[in-house]
Parts: C-alpha cells; sequence; structure tokens
C-alpha cells in the first residue's frame, strides 16, 4: 500500500470514528460533561464501527481491517494493522490479541478530552504479596490480580533502602462510648488507648417554693427557659412542674413527688455552664453541675504519640488528630497488616500505608501466570512482600497528553509515588470526590502541583488523601508538602475536591519569587485531617475567592491569609481546627514585606477553633469581617485582633478594619483588640452567652504597653449575657493616644444591681490606674443646650441597659 493509498486511509478511518462520535461518542460524553458510566450503556454501533472491550480486541480472531473499533473502556477507537506484527501490548496505544493481531489507536483530530485509561492507569487498590531475587526482573505473585501489561506497579522492599516504611492513622471521631481503642501493629503487642464519654449533668434540688408569682429561668447550654410557678406552690410541686417540662435535647429523670430532678444531656461531652435564676418568685433551687466529657480525636492522638513499640517509633504534631508510626528498621516492615480496633467506643478512623519500606516503581512488560515481568531490576531481594499498584507515569503521560485539553479520570483508586503537574489551560476531572481517588505511598511528595504561569487550569470531582510529610519524626528535616500548589498561576479554579490527611495544606495559593498566583477560585471542597497545617492557605496569592468550602480537623488554620490581597471567603465552614481564619502580614523574619489587606471574610460559619475564631495581625489591614456565625464551648475568643510584634522599632500594626453584623456565641472573650491597632470598627454584631471564669468580655481592649488604640469605635452592637454579673466593653492600660468611642449599644444582661449607674459603669469600664489615660473611653455624647434662656453644658450616653432579673 502506497503512503498516498495508507494516508487515505486513515482519513477514512478518522471520519468513521468522527462519525461514531456522532451516534455514540456524543451519548458518551465527548462533548458534554455527563456521566460516562452512566453514557456507556447507550453506546451503539453504526456502520463501519464495532464497539468492544479491550478483552473482547484480545479475543478477536478475524479482525476487519475496514472497521473501526470504539473501546468502550478507554474511551477511545483502534484500528487493526496487519502489517504489524511485532509491536508488544502495553494496553493503550496497542492492543495484542490472542491470535497475534495488532490493534492500533485510532486519535481523533478533533478529540478534546483524555481518557486516564488510555495510559495505563489501573485505578485498582488491589494488591497481593510477591518474591523477587536481587538483580531479577521476574516477580512471583501469589496472585496476579487484576494486574495488567503496561501498568505501573510497587514491590516493598525491592528498592531504595533509605525508604522506610511509614503508617498514618487518623482519629476522625471523637469517643461516644466508654471503652478502648487498640493498636496492633506488624511484630509488636497491642497497645490500648482508654476513653470516656460522660453526658453532661444537671441535678436540681428546689429547697423553696413560691412567694410570689411570676417566673423561674433555667439556663442550659446557653438556652433559656422560663417556667410560671404561683404564689403557695411547694418546692416538691415546683419540681414536679420541672419534671413536666421540655427542655429541648435534655432527658429529664427524678421519681415524682419528690424535690430532685435530674437533667442529661443528649451526647457526651461538656456543654456551656448552667443557671438557675428565681427572678422575683422567692423560689430557691441549688444546682449540682456534673460537666459532660468526651476523649477528643486530639486525646486520643496524644495517647497514641505517647506509646513505645519495639520497632516503630511514634509521631506527629501538636493539636493533630493524625499519629505516623515510623519503622526502626529497613526494608519492608508488613505495614499493611497493621489494625486499629474501635470496639463500642463510637471513635472512628482509618490506618493506611503512606510509605512502604525499601519500596521499588516500575512497569509491568509481560504476565505469565504467576510471574510478572518488570521494567527495570531489583535492587534488593524481598520474598512474600505488598505489591499493589502505582498509576505516577500513566497519569502523569495522561496529563501530558491533555494539555490544553480536558482529562477525565475515571472512578477508582489511583496509588500514587510522585506529584501530578498539571499544564496550563488543562482540565482535570474525576467521576466524584467519594469516587475518584488519588492516594499516595510515597512521603515528601506534594499532591498536584499548578506550577509558574500554568494559567486558566481546571481541577474538579476528585479526592487526593494521604500527602504527608512527618519530617521531624521521620528524617528531621522539614519539608511542606500540599495536597493541590498553585505557584504564580492565574485562573486556576478547583471545586469539589476532597483534600484529606495533607501535610501543611490541603489547598496553597501560593508564588515563585516575585511571581503570584492570581483570580482563583476555591469553591465546595472538603478539606480534613491537615496533619501540620492549614486547610486552605492563600499566601501571597491576589483575588482569590473562596466558596462553600468546608474544613475540619486541622492542627493550625482552617484557613490562613498570609500576604494575601484581596481575599474573598463567603459561606465556607471551618470546624474543629486550631482556628477558623488566621489572617496576618507575609514577613521576613524581621518585617512584614506583604500585608494582608482588602479582605471580606464574610457569612461563614466557625465551630469549636480550639483557638480564636478568627485572628488578626502583622498588618491585616483594610478589611471588612461580616455576618459570620461563631459558637464555642471552649472558653476561646471569638475574634482576637493580637499584640502587634515590635521589631526594630517598625510596628505591625492592624488598621482600617470593620468587624460587624456577626453573631458570635459562648466565647469567653468575644473579641479581643490588643496592643497597636488604628481604626478598628465593632458594629452590629451581636456577642451572646460568653462565660468563663470572672475574666469574660464581651470586648476585650489592651494596650499592653506596647503601642496605642487609636479611633476604636463600638457601636450598634447587642450584648446579651446570661451569666450574672459579667463584663461588657473594659479598657486596660490606655496610653496617652488611646481613644475608644462606644455609642448606641444595648446591653441586656444578667446583673445583680439592676441600676443604670451601676450598668453604666460595669458594662462600660476603662480600668486605668495611675499614669494611663483616664479620658481614653468615649461613651457620652457632649453638647450645649438651651432651657429659660439659659445656656448649659449637657452630657447624654447613647448606650441602653436592660437588666435581666435575677
Amino acid at each position: 500500500m502506497t503512503n498516498m493509498q495508507n494516508a487515505a486511509r486513515m482519513s477514512r478511518r478518522q471520519m468513521i470514528a468522527l462519525t461514531s462520535l456522532g451516534v455514540a461518542g456524543i451519548a458518551g460524553g465527548v462533548f458534554h460533561h455527563t456521566s460516562r458510566a452512566e453514557n456507556r450503556t447507550s453506546e451503539k454501533e453504526c456502520e463501519g464501527v464495532r464497539v468492544a472491550t479491550s478483552a473482547e480486541l484480545r479475543a478477536e480472531a478475524s479482525p476487519d481491517e475496514e472497521h473501526v473499533y470504539l473501546n468502550r473502556e478507554l474511551g477511545a477507537h483502534y484500528y487493526f494493522d496487519p502489517g504489524d506484527t511485532t509491536s508488544t501490548d502495553n494496553g493503550r496505544h496497542t492492543i495484542v490479541s490472542d491470535s497475534g493481531h495488532r490493534f492500533k489507536h485510532l486519535p481523533s483530530p478533533f478529540q478534546t478530552e483524555v481518557h486516564a485509561k488510555q495510559y495505563n492507569a489501573s485505578g485498582s487498590a488491589q494488591a497481593t504479596t510477591g518474591s523477587i531475587p536481587a538483580g531479577s526482573q521476574q516477580l512471583t505473585v501469589a496472585d496476579p490480580a487484576d494486574f495488567e501489561v503496561g501498568q505501573g506497579i510497587l514491590i516493598a522492599g525491592a528498592g531504595n533502602v533509605q525508604l522506610k516504611e511509614v503508617i498514618t492513622l487518623v482519629i476522625e471521631e471523637d469517643a461516644w462510648h466508654t471503652g478502648a481503642v487498640q493498636v496492633q501493629l506488624p511484630g509488636e503487642a497491642v497497645q490500648s488507648v482508654d476513653v470516656t464519654a460522660v453526658h453532661e449533668t444537671i441535678e436540681l434540688t428546689v429547697t423553696t417554693g413560691c412567694s410570689q408569682s411570676g417566673q423561674i429561668a433555667l439556663v442550659l447550654d446557653q438556652v433559656e427557659f422560663l417556667l410560671p410557678v404561683e404564689a403557695g406552690e411547694t418546692a416538691v410541686q415546683i419540681a414536679d412542674r420541672i419534671r413536666e417540662s421540655f427542655f429541648e435535647r435534655w432527658a429529664i429523670s427524678g421519681s415524682s413527688g419528690t424535690d430532685t430532678v435530674t437533667l442529661t444531656y443528649e451526647t457526651p461531652g461538656m456543654r456551656n455552664d448552667s443557671f438557675f435564676y428565681a427572678q422575683g418568685t422567692g423560689v430557691q433551687i441549688g444546682l449540682q453541675a456534673v460537666k459532660g466529657a468526651r476523649t477528643t480525636k486530639r486525646d486520643i492522638a496524644a495517647q497514641l504519640k505517647s506509646k513505645s513499640f519495639q520497632n516503630w517509633k511514634t509521631g506527629g504534631y501538636n493539636k493533630s488528630n493524625v499519629v505516623f508510626f515510623i519503622a526502626k528498621n529497613q526494608g519492608a516492615m508488613g505495614g499493611e497488616h497493621a489494625e486499629v480496633q474501635f470496639g463500642s467506643t463510637g471513635v472512628t478512623g482509618r490506618m493506611e500505608v503512606v510509605q512502604y519500606g525499601a519500596s521499588m516503581v516500575t512497569t509491568i512488560t509481560a504476565i505469565n501466570g504467576n510471574t510478572i515481568t518488570l521494567q527495570t531490576t531489583a535492587l534488593r531481594a524481598t520474598s512474600d512482600v505488598y505489591v499493589g499498584h502505582d498509576d505516577t507515569a500513566a497519569l502523569s503521560q495522561a496529563l501530558a497528553a491533555a494539555a490544553g485539553k480536558v482529562l477525565d479520570i475515571p472512578e477508582g483508586t489511583y496509588l500514587l509515588s510522585n506529584s501530578l503537574q498539571v499544564p496550563a489551560s488543562t482540565a482535570v476531572r474525576g467521576a466524584g470526590k467519594q469516587s475518584t481517588i488519588l492516594q499516595f505511598q510515597m512521603l515528601q511528595k506534594p499532591g498536584m502541583v499548578v506550577a509558574k504561569e500554568s494559567h486558566h487550569v481546571y481541577i474538579g470531582q476528585l479526592q487526593l488523601k494521604n500527602i504527608c510529610a512527618p519530617d521531624a519524626y521521620y528524617n528531621g528535616s522539614d519539608t511542606e508538602v500540599h495536597g493541590i500548589n498553585i505557584l504564580g498561576a492565574q485562573g486556576t479554579t478547583v471545586e469539589h475536591c476532597w483534600l484529606d490527611n495533607c501535610d501543611d495544606s490541603g489547598i496553597r495559593v501560593g508564588y515563585t519569587g516575585t511571581t503570584l498566583s492570581s483570580g482563583t477560585r476555591l469553591l465546595h471542597n472538603m478539606v480534613k485531617n491537615t496533619s501540620e497545617g492549614a486547610g486552605i492557605e492563600v499566601i501571597r496569592g491576589e483575588d482569590c475567592l473562596m466558596i462553600g468550602n468546608y474544613i475540619k480537623d486541622c492542627s493550625q488554620h482552617a484557613v490562613r491569609l498570609c500576604g494575601a490581597r484581596k481575599p474573598i471567603a463567603i459561606g465556607n465552614t471551618a470546624e474543629s481546627s486550631l482556628d477558623g481564619f488566621n489572617i496576618q502580614g507575609f514577613g521576613d523574619g524581621r518585617n512584614v514585606t506583604q500585608r494582608t489587606q482588602d479582605f471580606i471574610i464574610e457569612s461563614n460559619v466557625i465551630k469549636e477553633p480550639n483557638g480564636p475564631g478568627i485572628l488578626l495581625s502583622s498588618q491585616s489591614n483594610s478589611g471588612l469581617i461580616a455576618n459570620n456565625w461563631l459558637e464555642s464551648t471552649q472558653g476561646q475568643i471569638g475574634v482576637n485582633v493580637i499584640t502587634s510584634v515590635v521589631k526594630e522599632g517598625q510596628r505591625r500594626t492592624t488598621f482600617d478594619v470593620t468587624i460587624q453584623g456577626n453573631m458570635i456565641k459562648g466565647f469567653n472573650r468575644a473579641i479581643s483588640i490588643r496592643g497597636d491597632q488604628n481604626h478598628i470598627v465593632i458594629r452590629g454584631n451581636t456577642i451572646k452567652n460568653y462565660s468563663g471564669p470572672t475574666s469574660a468580655y464581651g470586648v476585650y481592649l489592651d494596650c499592653d504597653d506596647v503601642g496605642d488604640l487609636i479611633n476604636i469605635v463600638i457601636e450598634g452592637n447587642t450584648f446579651l449575657c446570661r451569666a450574672r454579673d459579667k463584663s461588657g466593653i473594659t479598657l486596660f492600660r490606655p496610653s496617652l493616644l488611646t481613644k475608644v468611642v462606644v455609642h448606641r449599644n444595648t446591653f441586656i444582661m444578667r446583673s445583680s444591681n439592676p441600676s443604670q449607674a451601676d450598668m453604666a459603669a460595669r458594662y462600660i469600664k476603662n480600668a486605668y490606674t495611675s499614669g494611663y489615660n483616664a479620658d481614653a473611653l468615649e461613651s457620652t455624647i457632649s453638647g450645649t443646650c438651651e432651657l429659660n434662656g439659659t445656656t448649659g453644658i449637657t452630657s447624654h450616653n447613647t448606650n441602653v441597659f436592660i437588666a435581666l432579673p435575677v
């Protein structure tokens, strides 16, 4: 056949392939973002096109040179090449039938999508055991499982002796019941950690009946219940009335006709303090609380880290729920056999190998029964060790082929030993964040990298897990690796992804040298169990939009904005991390070289942080914190503007920040501003039920003898505190230049002395001492007035004080 005839035949085949796209390919999602798994069932043959699987092609005894074969597994077209009798079967470009016929991949000139399975990606977590001599390419396995020629393979113990085996244990749920968590490492005795789960109980003993009809108040976990009582009712009658009432989420017990009632919260763990107030009825009730307790995931991790093992050392970062077990010896250690048992405790979690000892990664070139031929020779002899898939090379090749196009990664678990680089203008699309899983089995490797000037990348609908680097415990280094790392790229979108058990951050929007990332969109992602850093980190990035992300259990920040410009975070949920949002300038260890500025933090939910809900420091300037919901039972600070650090005479002042319209519940100090700060507006917030020791405050202000609080405006806020005699707004150590204006706030407070004068003095207070500024806090409006022709000076306090009865 001449070259011209061959070209004509190829053109005809490509035309047939395009025709098949019209009949079958469009239904299969080639031009539409529809489910491949669903649409493959609707593929139809058309004239000149046969639909077949890879297995059916290998079984084909009489191929037709005039046909095009649509491989529905790989989403690719093939043609029979009778002139080729030597090419090997690599499962992608060439498929060889049992009769020796070669089917060649036929690329479409208009194909805009690349399918990962076209490049020998297995998408399989199946494993077997195997043995291989040193210097050999022949691996003997117990079962060839689902391995195929051309796929990547990992053999524990046959490679680099420097690689130590590492297991990770992620604790994902606190204890629900008292019991024990047990860990069994290979070659070790079982180690146990005892856990407890105690429900909070309140025992109410009514000691005196009612002398004045009215209402008594029970405050249970920040919720106030009002119960009517009538004059003449005895203690027992009032106890029966309480027993007949309904208290949401509290179970009521106690015998009818007695003066004692017991309330038990429906779930274990510590609740906010509870209170009783007679409110002028004469009723007296003794309230005895047994505080709830619950061993947390971090407590369990900390106890496991303190255990000693013969062949393993433990590691894990402070306040992290992730534990690492690092082999003390070289070679394969059988980490895949490690087990964790939670019994009936209700604790949940998972144990996985994140690096196999002395592992070797190579490619399968042939399979004959239980013998697998490898592309490279084994460096070490090893016997009866873990053998599993590795899809790193396959996905890397697929990404390179998909440059400027779409890479579809179908459902499956893709085990990886190295990072994936995403080219510019490329979309990487999985089948869903619970269906397409990219799981790493090598330490100190970033997950997916969007490099400098790789602009307009899309990553969506997939999961990355176990991007680990427990360096301090592994080799004493400090490698920072991230689930998705964006380095100086424009227009990156990451949406509907799940980042789990990453090292320094789940998603990092960063920089390379002077090239900053910009225009990044992080939409509806889930980030959990970051072992050493933040869930999402924007470091020197510009114009980053974060919407609808869910971030939980990060050892440091849920979201860190460091030297970020114009970041916007709307509708995100941050739960159970060290802090919710950490906003700070970027520095060189001496000076702030790029401040965080023009930020908007709006309509986010921040639940149970282990530190402040929102933290501002080191020149976090020109920002809006609005309409967020913050809640804590742990006695922390809601919004914390911390003391500026002075180095070489340069103050790292935060200024031009508005804190507005937020709901801040249950913190020990709802808002705290300390040090050298300028023009902070606290407006229209609802500050509720702050309690704890006597140091509980609605707004705490303190110059700390390091600077000035200048132009601090506190206006239009509502303070509602059901704990008795807590402070409202208090200023400490005011400097000469300090100026705080407190106007038009409403204080609804439970006060032992309900007089307006006493409440005004208690809830708006300049707690200065000798040598400090007595005039730093202004809570009145002064002016002139004229009465009967006489002009005088008047002063009016614009704040409203409402006393809750005790």
